[in-house]
């Protein structure tokens, strides 16, 4: 996943143990699942770029790649937008 191609950007790889968060030029990489994301922290793939109409999760190991529902898209985006001014560290 290369971030630079997006604005906005959330993306998590379980099985790579890393992902990415970026907005408003803020841009914070992780390797442990971010759990103040408001997702089950079992989840096993984010791809949120709302730029190109990407929402995409995969909630477990065990599960296939879906279309996020409106609850999820509303997480991410809850998460993005306060990535510029954390309440906690990302």
């Amino acid at each position: 996943m290369s971030s630079a191609l997006y604005d906005v950007r959330l993306y998590w790889d379980a099985e790579q143990g890393s992902g990415c968060a970026k907005a408003r030029g803020v841009q914070r990489r992780f390797t442990t699942f971010p759990q103040h994301l408001g997702l089950p922290s079992q989840t096993a793939l984010i791809d949120y770029a709302p730029e190109t109409d990407t929402a995409l999760i995969r909630p477990s190991d065990k599960e296939e790649v879906r279309a996020m529902s409106k609850v999820e898209v509303a997480a991410a985006q809850y998460f993005l937008d306060v990535l510029e001014h954390p309440v906690h560290e990302i």
